[in-house]
């Protein structure tokens, strides 16, 4: 798993966070696949062995595809099919 970048400043009194890529994340199996599954091994928060046997995938938030934003604070929304 990949470790937060943090910058510290001596000057800084107080941290604001605006979430956490790096947060792990538990996603129940999918009825649907686009793609390989197993990709999730190579991607940016993924591992070996992020997908289990099973369907349920463990990943960082930042491997899922547009669940973050470094443009600023927005909602998020989801439609399903």
């Amino acid at each position: 798993m990949s470790q937060p970048l943090a910058d510290t400043a001596k000057e800084a009194v107080a941290v604001v966070s605006g979430g956490n890529v790096s947060h792990v994340v538990t996603l129940p199996p999918a009825d649907k696949v686009i793609g390989s599954a197993e990709a999730i091994a190579t991607l940016a928060g993924g591992w070996d062995g992020a997908l289990l046997e099973d369907g349920t995938l463990m990943c960082e938030l930042n491997a899922v595809i547009g669940s973050t934003s470094e443009i600023g604070y927005h909602n998020l929304t989801v439609k399903l099919y």
